[in-house]
């Protein structure tokens, strides 16, 4: 369920307000196609959800590569997967990016995508977005992860 503004599909129910109209609930509404979920994350204008299978789903505005599905702008107003996503144990999301624990083989391994003006994605391109999950670089062994406004945390 999800409620409040939807001017860029933040609600995820396949409708958008305009920017003069926020499309805004102040009740709770079914966010489409989705079920089977264990875990969600609100960010600046996106949201994720984590479902049970391990893959991740994503709404709202991909104006920084933020719903993580290999496109670039635009926005969302229904969930679409976050590719290369499997296995995932827990999710958060920044103001314009996500990230992604996941279990592998050899341990766990920290994934981000979107905005990166801040280094939020844990990797050396500085200032490149990326429209699906990277490699956080330096971490071994983490159990949990949280995203801030424009930055990454991992224990």
């Amino acid at each position: 369920m999800a409620w409040g503004v939807n001017n860029v599909g933040q609600l995820g129910n396949g409708t958008t307000g305009s920017p003069a109209a926020c499309g805004c609930s102040s009740t709770p509404v079914a966010v489409s196609n989705l079920s089977g979920v264990k875990a969600i994350a609100g960010g600046g204008v996106n949201s994720l959800a984590l479902k049970t299978d391990g893959t991740v789903r994503s709404w709202g505005s991909n104006d920084a590569d933020q719903l993580g599905n290999g496109t670039s702008g635009g926005i969302s107003n229904t969930p679409v997967t976050v590719i290369n996503l499997n296995g995932v144990k827990a999710i958060d999301a920044g103001g314009n990016f996500g990230l992604a624990l996941k279990k592998t083989r050899t341990g766990t391994v920290v994934r981000a995508w979107g905005g990166n003006l801040s280094g939020q994605l844990g990797n050396p391109n500085i200032g490149n977005s990326s429209n699906v999950p990277v490699a956080v670089s330096g971490l071994k062994g983490v159990k949990a992860i949280s995203a801030g406004g424009f930055h990454s945390l991992a224990k």
